[in-house]
Order: structure tokens, then sequence, then C-alpha cells
């Protein structure tokens, strides 16, 4: 797979399953815009993805706001050409146990992030 001149965005980019799908475009060729609401996270992974020689600008991005996201769809074109590629990774596990003891902020966050967030 071939994926030279391409530019990725990869939503929750910085760890798990998303640095992972970042690091494959990166190491197949793709310049990727990786983020995450971390900036410690978002830094340490692309300080480790530069590192390896791979092409990634690192964003601190809330994808549940849509502000930032659009922010973060600009910034990619401004700074790595527009985006060929989107990978919707990010999410968060939310709150869990008996319906009344849950957390009503942490629930409507999950969703935010989850479903709204994509």
């Amino acid at each position: 797979m071939c994926l030279h001149g391409r530019v990725a965005i990869v939503t929750g980019g910085a760890r798990g399953i998303g640095r992972a799908i970042a690091d494959t475009l990166a190491r197949h060729g793709a310049t990727v815009a990786i983020c995450s609401r971390s900036r410690l996270q978002v830094e340490s992974a692309a300080q480790e993805m530069v590192a390896a020689d791979l092409s990634v600008a690192a964003y601190v991005t809330d994808v549940a706001d849509a502000v930032e996201a659009q922010a973060l769809v600009d910034r990619t074109v401004r700074d790595l050409g527009p985006p060929n590629i989107l990978v919707n990774n990010a999410g968060v596990q939310g709150p869990i146990g008996p319906t009344e003891s849950l957390d009503v902020g942490a629930w409507v966050d999950a969703v935010r992030v989850n479903l709204v967030g994509t």
C-alpha cells in the first residue's frame, strides 16, 4: 500500500488503536494529523513518531466541540494539505454501573465524544 502524497486525520490518534492506525498510515507514506484532548499525550505521540522518521502533526482537539473539530480540519489543510483519509477513532468508555449511581455529566460527555464527535 502506497500512501505517499496522502494526508490523513486520525482523531484519538495519540494512543491505543488510533495511535496504531496513525503509525501504520505514516509508515505507508501518508502525512498524518493526530489529535487528542490531552496536550501531553498528543505531543508525546508526535515526538515518538517524528523520532521514527514518520510525518505527523499534532493538534489538541475536543472532537465533541464543533468549533474545535472544524479548526482541526482547517489547521490540517493549512499545515499539511487537504485530507484524503479520515479516521474517526476518538472515543471514551463512559460510566459503567447501575443507572441510578452514574454521574450524569460523565454520561453526557461520553455521548458527546462518541456520538457527536464522530
